[in-house]
């Protein structure tokens, strides 16, 4: 399940983020769903989206580093829904302004990673 990859992609980023002294300062989360006390929207998404993995600020969305979206090649999903909830996430206008988001597409021996910065 994507959850499962999703979840080991995870504990290997934060124990790489761990080694970045800034990076130590923010929330690392999997399958985040809120804003506050609200759902997590997007213009896209209006009645609410969950973000695979994120590094961020809790609270806030004055410290949004970093979204990741994960896809399994089992998953026949088109991947455009991806891509469009990162441009959303990312988008600098937008309420959340995500620094960099990434989409990994996973395959059995490896992963196409498509980027957006700023968007």
């Amino acid at each position: 399940m994507e959850q499962a990859a999703s979840f080991r992609f995870g504990i290997y980023l934060l124990g790489q983020s761990q080694q970045i002294d800034w990076l130590r300062d923010y929330d690392f989360d999997m399958e985040y769903n809120k804003n506050g006390n609200e759902p997590k929207r997007t213009p896209r998404r209006p009645n609410g989206t969950r973000p695979d993995l994120i590094i961020h600020t809790r609270n806030s969305n004055q410290s949004n580093i970093l979204i990741i979206e994960i896809k399994g090649w089992w998953n026949i999903e088109d991947r455009k829904i991806d891509m469009d909830k990162l441009e959303d996430f990312t988008n600098q206008q937008g309420e959340y302004g995500y620094g960099l988001g990434v989409f990994l597409d996973l395959y059995p021996n490896g992963c196409e990673p498509k980027f957006l910065k700023d968007y």
